[in-house]
């Protein structure tokens, strides 16, 4: 704990130009980034979230939807609660993953173990793919830390793939040192930019003490982000008390807790 203190106070006292000149490897590049994933409600660890999806194509109309989505461990599971999907869910076990035609958000049933070339990390019906988020396939890339210009309390990571077989050749994301926030990453192949996610500043709100973005935009795009052909924004759903439902203690969150975590991602 007084090492984590330490290090936040550290860069809580620099511009940009000094953090970039401590963040001079990839190593100490990778574990900043590790250390500003909990404010992605998309992939915050162990938790509990109800989200808002709002999907749609560049010329077409919005199609509105909404999950509940528990991370616990290595297991993740996506209820759709409203949607073309109501009623069905998502369950990872590991590298096994289950596709259930009747769930509630205690139970999954009609289930069957999806086929290799079936399984997929996007969440259905959207452009977002846990994958993106995945550090530990950082150690594929080479990373160097860049000054933004007139604006001193970012930085830019500009990640180059080092021949791995992976998706994107390029990442290139902007990060708010100080409150250690993500602010965009922008995903690059054959050096053409494919995706776009945007975590705003201003929709950054503290959830239980912690920095959480409640609002995520996340386009398909090509050459230009302006230039989208789909598009899929996330939010962090309110309940009636007008209090956000995410929870980083599962057992916390009243809709789920009747039952024991394990038995959440249990199938029949």
């Amino acid at each position: 704990m007084k090492k984590t203190f330490l290090f936040l106070f550290f860069f809580s006292t620099l511009f940009s130009n000094q953090v970039c000149e401590y963040l001079d490897s990839s190593d100490k590049i990778h574990k900043y980034i590790l250390q500003t994933i909990h404010a992605n409600p998309i992939s915050n660890g162990n938790s509990s979230v109800a989200l808002e999806i709002i999907t749609k194509k560049r010329r077409g109309g919005k199609t509105k939807s909404s999950i509940h989505m528990v991370n616990h461990k290595e297991k993740r599971r996506v209820v759709f609660i409203e949607g073309d999907n109501k009623g069905r869910c998502i369950v990872g076990q590991g590298e096994k993953k289950y596709k259930c035609g009747d769930c509630s958000l205690t139970s999954n049933t009609l289930c069957r173990e999806m086929k290799e070339k079936q399984t997929t990390t996007k969440i259905l019906g959207t452009n977002i793919d846990m994958t993106d988020f995945d550090t530990s396939r950082m150690v594929d890339y080479t990373s160097s830390c860049h000054p933004v210009k007139r604006r001193k309390n970012y930085v830019q990571i500009e990640s180059i793939n080092t021949g791995k077989k992976r998706k994107y050749d390029k990442i290139v994301s902007y990060y708010e040192f100080k409150r250690e926030l993500p602010v965009a990453r922008h995903y690059f192949e054959k050096g053409v930019l494919k995706k776009v996610y945007n975590f705003f500043p201003r929709e950054y709100k503290k959830i239980d003490g912690k920095w959480m973005a409640t609002v995520v935009r996340v386009r398909s795009v090509e050459h230009k982000e302006k230039n989208y052909q789909f598009e899929t924004v996330v939010k962090i759903k309110r309940d009636s008390k007008y209090k956000y439902m995410l929870f980083d203690d599962i057992t916390k969150d009243k809709k789920i807790n009747s039952v024991p975590v394990e038995e959440l991602f249990v199938i029949k």
